[in-house]
């Protein structure tokens, strides 16, 4: 499901690593594919060194980290690589976001007031791209279990580098209540506005369904 998935990204030339955090999985079957990649890590392992290792052993122009249970539509790498091929010392992401949680079946649009398609000082952390060159003076803190990407980008905006907010397309934020996820619907209840769930339903038909691990995604 993943693989067909990643797939389905309009863009030819690209590289996936999973990474899977203390999970077993029979990867053998996906063997014929020579640009997918799995790696097993200990459930000791911080999420910071799982990405470092995905930044080290993929070969592309540009580095994708994208987050689990999120939805993705098919131009969501062709949209930040427009923005990143003229400028590599940006990080690209999204202020403003859908999230959709999904125990209580509500749809929402996070925050109230962006900086849409615009430079801000920060956006979120679930699904974030960059040039590799960044990497070359900053990577992403090994020592941190949670916040690593927001540190990334703490330590990229000291060193000068810029960070560009994309428009509200291509992503949906999924909310699932489980022991593994410590965001809630309370968390977002200040200031997350409410939608009617069928601009959810009309969403879903378009956007690519990735699950179940942390992903780095490299294209050239």
């Amino acid at each position: 499901f993943i693989i067909s998935k990643f797939n389905n990204f309009n863009y030819d030339n690209k590289e996936l690593l999973i990474c899977l955090h203390n999970i077993n999985v029979d990867v053998s079957k996906y063997a014929k594919y020579s640009n997918i990649y799995f790696k097993l890590f200990k459930k000791s392992t911080s999420i910071g060194s799982m990405l470092n290792y995905g930044l080290n052993s993929l070969n592309g122009e540009y580095y994708f980290k994208l987050d689990d249970d999120d939805y993705y539509g098919e131009n969501y790498i062709t949209k930040s690589v427009n923005i990143l091929k003229y400028n590599h010392n940006y990080i690209v992401g999204r202020n403003q976001f859908y999230i959709y949680f999904e125990k209580y079946n509500e749809f929402r649009i996070y925050p109230r007031v962006s900086c849409e398609s615009n430079f801000c000082n920060h956006v979120g952390g679930f699904s974030i791209s960059f040039h590799h060159s960044i990497t070359k003076k900053i990577v992403f803190n090994e020592k941190l279990y949670i916040g690593e990407d927001s540190q990334f980008m703490i330590d990229n905006v000291k060193l000068g580098n810029k960070i560009y907010a994309l428009d509200l397309d291509d992503e949906v934020i999924v909310i699932r209540h489980n022991k593994y996820n410590f965001y809630n619907k309370d968390y977002f209840n200040t200031s997350g506005k409410i939608y009617n769930n069928s601009i959810h339903t009309k969403l879903k038909s378009k956007l690519i369904n990735i699950h179940h691990a942390w992903y780095v995604i490299s294209v050239a």
